[in-house]
């Protein structure tokens, strides 16, 4: 509630929470939850069988990310992708 109103017009958002949410109309993407709760804003999901722990001391990982915009995905791989964390969108 505190970021609602309170970013960039051109902010993307990327979610790390694993989980969906179920309402009296069915299953809820958390995703959608949270551009909902941001007036909207795009929100991308990375995604991976990844421990924090095993991030955390360099081991390497594999993650997937989400996406509803094709340009937001590349900069988010851009961002994330590492030697010890590939990142495939």
């Amino acid at each position: 509630k505190k970021i609602k109103g309170n970013h960039a017009q051109d902010c993307i958002a990327v979610s790390l929470i694993k989980g969906v949410h179920f309402d009296s109309k069915g299953m809820v993407l958390i995703s959608d939850m949270i551009k909902e709760g941001l007036n909207g804003m795009d929100v991308s999901v990375l995604m991976g069988a990844n421990l924090a722990k095993e991030v955390a001391g360099g081991a390497f990982c594999e993650t997937t990310i989400g996406y509803n915009i094709e340009e937001n995905g590349k900069l988010l791989h851009t961002i994330f992708n590492d030697p010890l964390f590939h990142v495939t969108i």
